[in-house]
């Protein structure tokens, strides 16, 4: 880690540039009510796992209007709880945000652009939100969800601008949620649930 808190109580991590370098940009565990925010976070050429990595139960969580580019995954989120992802300039990224296990996630008006798999994943989460997203040109594509299979999902997905990918959206293995006023348009196939 380039930088890294754990077990912080509303902690703030604003302003920073990290260049170049192989480790984890930020990263936050174990913490409640803390914000990253505004931070331009930058990959080497050889790309570290994640630019911005929010793990181990940590709650309340702003992820904010930060640049983070060229890393296996922009943002992820990793078993917490209520965790908001807005506003966040996302490019080139391997996933542009990794949503795992989590719970209320909320991800608003991030732009996520040229992720070499899929604009935004989300993998045995319940409650996310997903709103007003632009998502282009993602390598496989735009948004992913996958289960849980048992429980429900309940993911919100509404308002995202989804292009330029292979494919729009795929839902598979989920229950509930819905999908609202999404324009899925210039992929080879729109949106696919199994």
């Amino acid at each position: 880690f380039v930088i890294d808190f754990y077990a912080a109580r509303n902690a703030t991590v604003v302003g920073n540039r990290i260049t170049g370098n192989v480790a984890i940009g930020i990263g936050l565990g174990a913490s409640v009510n803390s914000t990253i925010a505004n931070n331009h976070v930058i990959s080497s050429p050889e790309p570290a796992e994640h630019g911005i990595f929010v793990n181990n139960d940590s709650r309340n969580t702003k992820v904010v209007n930060n640049v983070v580019r060229g890393y296996a995954s922009g943002i992820e989120d990793d078993k917490n709880t209520n965790t908001t992802i807005a506003g966040n300039d996302l490019i080139g990224n391997g996933f542009g945000v990794l949503d795992i296990e989590s719970t209320g996630t909320k991800m608003l008006s991030n732009d996520i652009t040229d992720s070499t798999s899929i604009g935004t994943i989300i993998v045995d989460s319940t409650g996310t939100k997903i709103v007003s997203n632009d998502i282009r040109r993602s390598g496989e594509r735009g948004i992913s969800i996958f289960g849980p299979e048992r429980a429900n999902t309940d993911a919100k997905v509404i308002g995202n601008r989804i292009s330029g990918g292979p494919w729009g959206i795929l839902v598979a293995n989920a229950h509930g949620g819905s999908f609202t006023g999404n324009r899925v348009h210039d992929n080879c196939a729109g949106m696919f649930f199994e």
